[in-house]
């Protein structure tokens, strides 16, 4: 297939003094840039204004098709054409007698009687596009008003009064060259105005075909290629995009659109993004192929692999997948606000120092429904991932064995229980980063019945408190305990930045046994205390990870 490719610099006033309409498709995010990202882009010109020397904002891919030739599709460039298309409108406004930056914010219909932005927003909820439209009949005066409204006393803008980014950085852009405008001449001004029409510059990538289907089939290629050169944006982009390309050719558009936005919203209420999202549904997929090897990148696996569900499954299908992993990771939070022994265990797996583990625990939800959350064969796999990533320390290095984990639960295969042969002294003595995993491991198996919906962690000494210790407390033993694993306590009161001798009266509301206990009837640690409690986390830790006398 011939891409019929054409890449030609333009200047501001050649993109934008024309009859195009430049249209996003239903697939892209909405208009995303902050008042920061415009201030930027205006200093950015500015400098180079002052410099003399042209401006180069970035590259454009579009879209263009044969039979609607003026409506290019903008694959890739969205943020900075419409940004610039904000800087045109503002200028209009500050230099009303230049009728060129009309015709570059605006099309008129044929028969004259509507006019509309030279952007069009197909994103829904459409909320970019009503705020294009509004942004285009603000008159000066409407938008001196909206300055006053949402300019707080230091000169920022209060963007969350503001219904969209578009009106935001619009009101943000204007201010700035107001006030710029307000310190130099009227030919200065024009001087201005003639630099970013004619000196600041954009490379739109243009392919045609003859639908927009076909165009934009092949832009999405460049578009791919030109983001596995580096630039930043979001893999789940691109999936949207051919899955997008599939809901079309079966006529089904309008229901991709309403199942992406709610996937969208999901993934925010779960404080997740989409590329989250699919890394989870890219183990799965690994495990159910049966890879056990190192990871390609993900971009590379759902659009280059034969089996990749985006290649190989009908988009509603995918969608699916996409949802039943959306309950899944909504039920893992929910079980997180339960104050269960499920959700203990649960706590002591995400406390370790990366996902690994809960790509595990997701595929096996996954898998086997989310109401084997309950069993018994569930609460073991936690306690299998527990014992086998804490027992490797902190590193990323777990991840081929739980790559192996992935695939037996996926093809319903025996899972080793990971018992070992002996646990590392170090691990248990100078724990670092697994410090408050391991700790309410330590609870969790001493006072199995002691069960908290939140937990807090508490050093029961700080350097200041060795001053206030019986003698036996050597410096080196003190060093030493600050260290230790026993050092650190499990609550179920929140944080304090307490002292030693101050903890006993904070200690005394808990309904944990051991804090109110753990000091004495003198509010101070005995060192044998201490070792005593030190060789019983050592011992129990030491127990669930050998098998001795546990399970």
């Amino acid at each position: 297939m011939a891409l019929s490719l054409t890449a030609e610099q333009k200047s501001v006033k050649n993109l934008f003094v024309n009859e195009d309409i430049y249209v996003i498709p239903v697939y892209q995010r909405p208009y995303a840039w902050t008042n920061e990202n415009c201030i930027q882009l205006y200093n950015d010109i500015a400098d180079a204004y002052v410099d003399d020397s042209d401006y180069f904002v970035g590259n454009l891919v579009f879209a263009r098709a044969d039979n609607d030739e003026n409506n290019p599709n903008i694959i890739d460039g969205q943020q900075r054409i419409i940004t610039i298309w904000l800087f045109i409108k503002a200028l209009s406004l500050l230099l009303p007698d230049m009728k060129i930056l009309e015709r570059a914010i605006k099309v008129e219909s044929w028969e004259g009687d509507e006019i509309f932005p030279k952007i069009k927003s197909l994103v829904p909820p459409y909320k970019d596009q009503d705020a294009f439209c509004n942004v285009l009949q603000w008159n000066r005066d409407t938008t001196e008003r909206q300055v006053k409204f949402v300019v707080n006393r230091t000169g920022k803008i209060n963007e969350s009064i503001c219904n969209t980014h578009v009106e935001a950085n619009f009101i943000c852009i204007y201010s700035y060259l107001s006030e710029f405008f307000k310190q130099i001449d009227i030919e200065e001004q024009k001087r201005y105005l003639a630099f970013l029409m004619n000196r600041v510059f954009l490379l739109p990538i243009e392919l045609k075909g003859k639908n927009v289907e076909e165009a934009m089939n092949k832009a999405l290629t460049i578009f791919e290629t030109l983001n596995n050169r580096g630039l930043n944006l979001e893999d789940a982009d691109i999936f949207k995009a051919r899955l997008y390309e599939k809901a079309l050719l079966s006529n089904k558009n309008q229901c991709f659109i309403d199942y992406w936005s709610d996937i969208t919203l999901s993934c925010s209420v779960l404080n997740i993004t989409l590329d989250d999202l699919f890394r989870y549904y890219f183990h799965i997929i690994r495990g159910k192929n049966n890879i056990i090897t190192k990871e390609k990148k993900i971009r590379e696996f759902f659009l280059n692999e034969d089996f990749s569900p985006i290649n190989k499954l009908d988009f509603e299908d995918v969608i699916s997948d996409l949802q039943t992993l959306l309950s899944v990771l909504e039920l893992l939070e929910g079980i997180k606000r339960e104050n269960s022994p499920i959700s203990a265990w649960l706590k002591i797996l995400e406390c370790y120092s990366n996902l690994y583990p809960k790509y595990a625990v997701v595929a096996y939800l996954f898998e086997h429904g989310i109401n084997s959350y309950n069993s018994t064969e569930f609460l073991n796999l936690i306690k299998i991932l527990i014992r086998y990533c804490y027992s490797m320390g902190s590193t990323t290095s777990v991840k081929f064995k739980i790559y192996v984990i992935i695939s037996k639960i996926c093809n319903n295969d025996v899972i080793d229980s990971y018992y070992q042969d002996e646990i590392s002294p170090d691990i248990l003595s100078n724990p670092g980063r697994l410090k408050k995993g391991l700790a309410l491991l330590a609870h969790r198996l001493r006072y199995p019945y002691e069960l908290s919906l939140n937990y807090e962690f508490d050093n029961l000494f700080k350097k200041s408190d060795y001053s206030s210790l019986s003698k036996e407390w050597t410096k080196e033993k003190f060093e030493n305990a600050l260290l230790s694993l026993a050092n650190v306590i499990v609550i179920d009161l929140p944080y304090k930045n307490l002292s030693m001798n101050q903890k006993y009266g904070y200690y005394i509301d808990s309904k944990f046994s051991e804090p109110k206990v753990i000091l004495g009837f003198d509010s101070t640690i005995k060192y044998q205390s201490f070792a005593n409690r030190e060789y019983e986390i050592k011992r129990i830790l030491s127990d669930f990870f050998t098998g001795v006398k546990y399970d």
